[in-house]
């Protein structure tokens, strides 16, 4: 019996710790990141390669009320050539964004830079609002 509850809930856990894996290295970025009014500050994590040449790159965003702050690549995980990591970018998002309920999107390039054509885009919404995160329903 006792065998059986550990084979159990080892089953369980296999998948949650495959997804807080995933989660800790880059994150999808299918659901928008909710900023509010008391903690202005958010972080979007990308996976990268810097061996291939391709950097991430911020493209377009509303600078009226986004803020870069910091990029940060990563040491890989692994230490072999070309072993992946991710790129950490920080933004602050301006006071008066949060006067009313704001959407804002974020396209980020993933590019080498003498190669612009052969680009990946990522489009991250971002949500400022004066409410709590538990409490923004979308």
């Amino acid at each position: 019996m006792f065998k059986k509850t550990i084979l159990v809930t080892l089953l369980l856990l296999v998948p949650l710790i495959g997804l807080a894996k995933k989660h800790l290295l880059a994150s999808d970025y299918s659901k928008p990141i909710i900023v509010t009014e008391s903690a202005p500050t958010f972080t979007i994590t990308l996976p990268t390669n810097p061996s291939t040449g391709y950097s991430w790159f911020l493209w377009k965003y509303n600078d009226d009320y986004i803020i870069p702050m910091t990029e940060k690549t990563l040491k890989p995980q692994k230490n072999v050539p070309g072993a992946p990591t991710v790129s950490r970018w920080s933004f602050n998002i301006d006071d008066d964004a949060f006067k009313v309920p704001h959407i804002f999107y974020i396209t980020m390039l993933y590019a080498r830079p003498w190669n612009l054509r052969a680009s990946k885009r990522k489009v991250i919404t971002v949500i400022a609002t004066k409410g709590k995160k538990n409490g923004f329903h979308l």
